[in-house]
Formats: structure tokens, sequence, C-alpha cells
């Protein structure tokens, strides 16, 4: 006679495989979808899969002393995990999505480790913490799974990607699985991918192009004009092309009026140093002058760059939404 312990055992092992067999097929985890502004790489699955309209998401922000460092952020946050073919790396994967920032908008880049320089159990420790369960379908619980497998080339990336409409905090983790839980026997060597995107709510950048009779107005009644359209690389002083449209503006507003000579004033957030911002906001402010003379035809002795870095803001600097209104350029007048 059969143990009925023993049938129950067998039945529910066949169950879980069965489960695993359909989770693992070319289909996607049921209910699950790509994120709607990040393409997924060629070839992988969503094999999980979390979605929130408001919730808070921890991004690596560095390793000092085998201590992680992070950051909180709050807004609409989506997790999604993917796994690829065999044929792709973790580093090649990366590579992938940081071309996709790159096209969505203005990216920067506030933390990456590969290999030997990441923590060594990165996706045990942190992406899969048992406080940051993510919905998949493996059929078993992943802060068990997740956290006792095998991981090897591991890679992260977090960054912000701005675009005219949102700011986007986005994190990658990529690594190879080695072996562990048996729930993972079938992907074995296999890249393992989690997307984490958190959509800053209520950030409204400032996106309308002032015009050059707004500037001359605002600057007779007020004395300077703050402006918004003056974009750089991120950490540089190179103009971003989008640029161009305001700084006509700005020199159509001294060929119409010759008596206006002005101070081009560069600002930054509080973000690094005080010595390292007023050096960067003094060269964005020449940058502005060089063009202005270079391409629009003013003469250089009507304007004087000035940078003042962080000192001068006008929100706080503790939410981004703030920290984007105080990165700006003013001309005041001289």
């Amino acid at each position: 006679m059969l143990n009925h312990k023993n049938i129950f055992l067998g039945t529910l092992f066949i169950a879980t495989l069965l489960h695993f067999n359909i989770a693992w097929s070319d289909s996607d985890m049921k209910g699950s979808k790509d994120h709607p502004k990040i393409p997924r790489v060629a070839g992988t699955t969503i094999a999980g899969y979390t979605e929130s309209s408001y919730d808070e998401g921890v991004f690596m922000t560095g390793a000092e002393r085998k201590e992680l460092l992070s950051e909180n952020v709050e807004g609409k946050r989506t997790r999604i995990m993917y796994v690829g073919p065999k044929d792709l790396s973790p580093l090649g994967i990366l590579r992938n999505y940081q071309k996709a920032f790159d096209d969505l908008g203005e990216v920067e880049e506030i933390y990456t480790c590969k290999g030997d320089t990441c923590f060594s159990n990165l996706g045990g420790e942190f992406i899969w913490r048992k406080s940051n369960q993510i919905s998949n379908s493996f059929g078993a619980d992943n802060s068990k799974n997740l956290y006792f497998t095998n991981y090897s080339n591991q890679v992260y990336w977090y960054g912000k990607v701005a675009t005219p409409e949102s700011l986007y905090h986005v994190s990658v983790y990529s690594t190879i699985i080695d072996g562990g839980m048996y729930a993972f026997d079938r992907v074995t060597k296999h890249p393992l991918i989690h997307l984490e995107v958190v959509e800053v709510a209520d950030f409204k950048p400032t996106l309308e192009v002032v015009t050059a009779e707004d500037m001359t107005t605002k600057i007779s009644e007020k004395g300077h004009i703050a402006l918004y359209g003056i974009n750089f690389d991120f950490d540089s002083d190179r103009l971003k092309p989008e640029s161009d449209p305001i700084l006509e503006e700005i020199a159509n507003a001294l060929k119409a009026d010759a008596d206006l000579n002005i101070y081009v004033v560069g600002h930054t957030d509080n973000e690094g140093t005080l010595e390292y911002n007023e050096d960067l906001s003094k060269r964005r402010a020449v940058s502005v002058v060089n063009k202005l003379t270079s391409k629009f035809g003013i003469v250089a002795d009507r304007m004087s760059p000035v940078g003042v870095g962080p000192v001068s803001p006008v929100a706080t600097n503790k939410t981004e939404e703030g920290r984007a209104l105080n990165r700006r350029v003013e001309l005041v007048e001289r």
C-alpha cells in the first residue's frame, strides 16, 4: 500500500515542475508587460512583474567597506524580471539598455559596477532581498530561490533619464544563473535581468521657449529672468543642440535693444561640492556667451559670464523637482 504522505509529496513535486515548464515557455508571465518607454532586449521573456501607481523604489548608489549605499525615490514604480537566451551576456544586456536610455532622453549615470567590482551577492543581498519581493512565475517563494541561487558576471547600472514629459530613475541588474535551488535548473547558465523604473511624481519641467519680447519685458520689470531651455551634457559645459531656439531668442532680445547689456549667470543644484559647482556653472555661462557670439553674432563685450553654483536656489534641493528648477541660466541686467 502506498504511503499517502509520499503520494502527496510526489504530486506536489510534479505540479511544481509542470508549473515551471509552463512558466518557461516562450510566453511571458501572465499579466505582465514591458515598460511603455523602455523596450526589452530581443529574445528575453518576462518571468517576474510588479507595478504600482505610487511606491518607493530603492536604488544602489555605491558600496563602502562591504556596506551597500542606496537612495529612495517615490513615484510610479515598475519592476520587471526577464530571462534571456544563453548567448546573451549581462554586459551585452546592459549596453542594450544604455542605448535605450539614450534614445529616451537625457541620461545621468549615478552608479555602475560589473564583475568583481560589484557587491559579491548583489542579487540576493539587494535586488531580491526579502523586503523587495517581486511577483514571479518560478512557482516558489522567490525570497528563498533568488537569495540562495549562485550568480556570476554581475552588472548593475543606476541613473536618471529626463524627458520633456517626465523624470525616470532607472536601474538594470543582470547576472548569469549558475545554479542553486532546483527551480532554476532549466535556466542555469541563462542571464537573468531585473529592470526597475520609478517615474518621479509631480515632476513638471519648464518646457516653453521664452520669447525675446518676454525677456526684455521681464528684465525691464524685474532686472533678471530665469531660463530653463538651455541644456548641457551631463556634468559638462557642452551645450545641447536643443538649446539653440532659446539662445536665438536671447540674441533677438539683445539685437532689438542696443542698450541692453547682461550678466549670463549659471546656476546648479547642490549635488557635489561648492567649489565644483561654482566652476561648472561658470564654464556653462562662458559656453552660452561663446555660442551667442560665434553663432548668433552678439558682441562679446555686451555679456559677462558669471557662475554662482548652488548658492542662489529658487526651490528646495531636497526633491528632484526642486533641483531641476535650481539648474538654470539667468540673464541679469548689467
